[in-house]
């Protein structure tokens, strides 16, 4: 599968290629995270199993034509990376600390300021 990005900017309604044509979901992933400064709404996602239909998409979606191109936007939140509507912006969790040891006379094993050793 090939992914391919067009901009439209502000100064002109027709849309122009971004990037190089991308050979995986990853790539382009990658590729939307380095150039995030961009309106995503400006940003189409084109897809497909062969370059040349890369081109026709893109010369449809210049002609008012039917496109199966899609904003970054959608794009991105048909795939779960990004948030739909109100939903809250997803975090990457950078590590995680383990839940404190269970006594099943004592409950949790904390010190008498609610703190776990692990905390302390």
């Amino acid at each position: 599968m090939y992914y391919r990005i067009a901009i439209q900017t502000a100064q002109s309604s027709s849309w122009q290629w971004q990037s190089t044509p991308l050979n995986s979901l990853n790539a382009l992933v990658r590729w939307l995270q380095f150039y995030q400064v961009f309106p995503r709404d400006r940003l189409h996602i084109f897809s497909s199993c062969s370059r040349e239909e890369l081109h026709a998409q893109l010369a449809a979606l210049n002609q008012g034509l039917l496109s199966t191109s899609v904003t970054a936007t959608q794009f991105l939140q048909e795939r779960r990376l990004a948030p739909r509507g109100d939903e809250p912006t997803p975090s990457i969790a950078v590590g995680t600390l383990p839940e404190p040891r269970q006594n099943s006379q004592r409950g949790n094993v904390l010190d008498e300021r609610g703190l776990s050793s692990l905390e302390s």
